[in-house]
């Protein structure tokens, strides 16, 4: 009996460290491959965490919006610094993105990918400050129209 709690043990040790590895280890550069774009050198890509977003008018939800984001940052300080501010940089991004989707203009137009680069990169720049995140990768936006009950 005391093997087989000491080899659980162990299998979880060894899961947690696997785990560990894949959530903070891995190479930064599998983001980037995985938005589709050639990593550059001295780059660090950072996922951030799917942004689900309702879009509002007059008073009710007429869509759902989803934005999967990567943003792209220089090896060493900056890397830590966005790390570091990822709560906050997230809750910016859902102000500005929230307040873009309640717009009919970005509706109205094919710019949708124009207007939410510039609104991520001007809310990076607010939270982190200038040259942090040098770049933004958008890996998707998906739209699903509520029903109209």
């Amino acid at each position: 009996m005391k093997r087989l709690v000491i080899l659980l043990v162990l299998v979880l040790l060894l899961a947690g460290g696997g785990a560990g590895w894949w959530f903070f280890l891995r190479d930064d550069d599998s983001a980037a491959e995985e938005a589709g774009v050639e990593p550059e050198p001295g780059m660090n890509y950072v996922e951030v965490d799917p942004l689900n977003l309702p879009v509002i008018r007059e008073g009710r939800v007429v869509r759902h919006m989803i934005v999967l984001l990567v943003l792209e940052v220089p090896e060493g300080d900056a890397n830590r610094i966005v790390f570091r501010a990822m709560r906050r940089l997230k809750d910016a991004y859902i102000y500005e993105l929230h307040t873009l989707f309640s717009r009919r203009f970005v509706w109205e137009n094919d710019r949708l990918v124009d207007y939410v680069k510039r609104r991520v990169m001007a809310a990076s720049e607010k939270v982190v400050g200038p040259d942090v995140v040098h770049s933004v990768l958008i890996r998707g936006i998906q739209t699903g129209v509520e029903n109209s009950n």
